[in-house]
């Protein structure tokens, strides 16, 4: 488990901050691309990385982006 000492260790808030600054870059910015969210089990509710899931699916659809299941993402 990452804690906030490793220099992995990304808190819920800069998760969605570099999600959405990614989707910021270029004309493509996300599109296509695939979220993996590892939950963090071991971390408190609040330092689970799906506890910004909500604010970062309204950001994304603000921008225009879609989502769709892998099974439905195909070419």
């Amino acid at each position: 488990m990452a804690s906030p000492e490793d220099p992995l260790y990304r808190t819920p808030r800069q998760i969605l901050e570099g999600v959405l600054r990614q989707a910021g870059r270029g004309p493509d910015g996300v599109s296509g691309g695939i979220l993996l969210m590892h939950l963090g089990t071991e971390r408190g509710s609040a330092e689970r990385a799906d506890s910004v899931l909500p604010e970062m699916i309204r950001s994304l659809k603000a921008r225009g982006y879609g989502f769709a299941t892998v099974d439905r993402a195909g070419p």
